[in-house]
């Protein structure tokens, strides 16, 4: 090698060193985060419906159909405003535009510079008219191209050359319902779906903590426009988890809590390991109010996670039978092979307390429906004389410990305020506005139990997802301190 090229080599190596350090430290000289939460809030619209719409940014090249426009920023819908403030947006009416059709996309936990990936998908249902004229129910199977469904891979990674911006590469492809074929003779919206579809590549450089809003267009062309809302920040470690192998009791709980985000069922076979040896059983009491939650909420957490791998079953099922020593476990394990397919907690009759059966079910599969049905419980609520034991005290704590943590269960929340009644709307307000004590305190006093929660009511009440009660303690999806384990 010429010393020319010797000398060329060595700036070349030089430069990848100092790209990779800055990569790692970030401009401001602290170390860049371990991994990244991406937040997202997303709405089908149809542009027929908004034609003189204002989306003040121009196209990139290479996607003519994407429209990028970062914070601080503003999008006009006729006569609604979405302003992008930074780490906060808000639409002008208080609540996006009635033609806004909302899709729930659960949050991403991305290692940084490596792809993380959800897929999440429903079976839809439509009637078809026969040559008899009678109407048949038929499936559409959510494994099927012409199901509903949402996939997203994300990469985010520290830029070297900016103070602070990150780079985020989003391969998209979601399939919403966009309408139903018309029945003749039938005046309801049953017929087979229409369906939208949104693929796009995008690499967008964004500000850690900022919403971004994305506008692309349907394909083929069409009128439906999807709106995304993005924003990034540094995920907390008990967020990350550990990817690679389950040994303890922390390392199961943080595996079933954010399961949906990343799902990896190659996982799944030590998880039942560690399950089966009694430790997460035989905290608190076993024959408790609590315990008769968590046990629902292993049901519905493996029942869908056995579902979506069907080809995996055998050698689960030498584990349970074989490697899963604590009775009580076992059980939990066999009544969720007998829901064997997703979807089948919404009409398990299994004995086991429904809220943990579908927020088990839910932290497996990502689908909202099991996290609607919850949020219903407190939305239609219509007294505040509650019975000590009321499942609806368990839920409304659910969802204040874990809204944090869990996105979705903020716009469920959102959503479900239209059809509320008035007691509900109002709960559903403390739930999103006021904080676990101020929460805590309204249960007790419709339960007339001044000390709900405490000792091991508190598992009934937070059976999964890890909050920060106070300074320096983090609990783990139990409700115990997470690092005495």
């Amino acid at each position: 090698m010429t010393t020319a090229a010797m000398k060329t080599l060595k700036t070349f190596l030089s430069l990848v060193i100092a790209t990779a350090c800055l990569a790692r430290v970030g401009a401001s000289g602290s170390p860049a985060p371990a991994a990244y939460r991406l937040e997202t809030s997303a709405f089908v619209f149809k542009q027929s419906d908004f034609p003189s719409a204002t989306i003040p940014a121009p196209a990139a090249a290479d996607a003519p159909a994407a429209v990028v426009v970062p914070s601080p920023g503003t999008v006009a819908f006729e006569g609604d405003t979405l302003a992008l403030h930074g780490a906060e947006f808000s639409w002008s009416g208080g609540k996006p535009p009635r033609a806004f059709s909302p899709i729930g996309i659960p949050a991403i936990i991305a290692k940084a510079g490596e792809p993380a990936e959800i897929r999440s998908a429903a079976t839809i249902q439509y009637l078809e008219k026969e040559a008899d004229g009678s109407l048949r129910v038929r499936d559409i199977d959510r494994d099927s191209p012409e199901a509903p469904h949402c996939q997203l891979k994300v990469t985010v990674a520290a830029l070297a050359v900016a103070d602070g911006d990150l780079h985020v590469a989003c391969d998209l492809d979601l399939t919403t319902l966009a309408g139903r074929e018309k029945i003749p003779g039938v005046n309801l919206d049953v017929g087979r779906p229409l369906l939208a579809g949104f693929k796009d590549q995008l690499e967008l450089t964004m500000r850690p903590g900022e919403w971004t809003a994305v506008r692309l267009q349907a394909v083929p062309d069409g009128d439906e426009r999807l709106l995304l809302l993005m924003k990034v920040v540094a995920a907390a470690e008990t967020e990350v988890g550990r990817a690679d192998k389950i040994e303890t009791v922390r390392d199961l709980t943080l595996f079933m809590t954010y399961y949906y985000r990343q799902p990896r069922p190659e996982l799944v076979g030590e998880a039942l390991r560690v399950l089966g040896r009694g430790e997460l059983m035989n905290i608190g009491d076993r024959y408790g109010v609590g315990h008769l939650v968590r046990r629902g909420f292993l049901v519905g957490f493996f029942a869908e996670v056995f579902a979506a791998n069907p080809s995996r079953l055998p050698a689960w099922r030498e584990i349970i039978d074989h490697r899963v020593d604590d009775s009580m476990a076992r059980d939990c394990l066999r009544e969720a092979l007998k829901l064997n397919h997703p979807g089948a907690a919404l009409e398990s009759k299994t004995g086991y307390l429904s809220d943990g059966v579908l927020w088990g079910a839910f932290l497996a599969s990502g689908n909202p429906v099991y996290l609607r049905k919850l949020v219903d419980a407190v939305a239609q609520v219509k007294t505040t004389k509650w019975g000590k034991y009321d499942g609806r005290a368990r839920v409304m704590m659910l969802l204040v410990y874990n809204g944090p943590y869990h996105p979705l269960i903020q716009q469920t929340l959102d959503r479900a305020r239209e059809g509320a009644t008035p007691l509900g709307r109002e709960l559903i307000d403390d739930l999103l506005h006021k904080d676990i004590t101020a929460v805590q305190q309204i249960v007790r006093d419709m339960t007339s139990d001044s000390s709900f929660p405490t000792g091991t009511d508190f598992i009934s009440t937070n059976p999964t997802g890890i909050r920060l009660p106070e300074p320096n303690t983090v609990r783990d999806a139990f409700g115990y301190p997470l690092y005495g384990h």
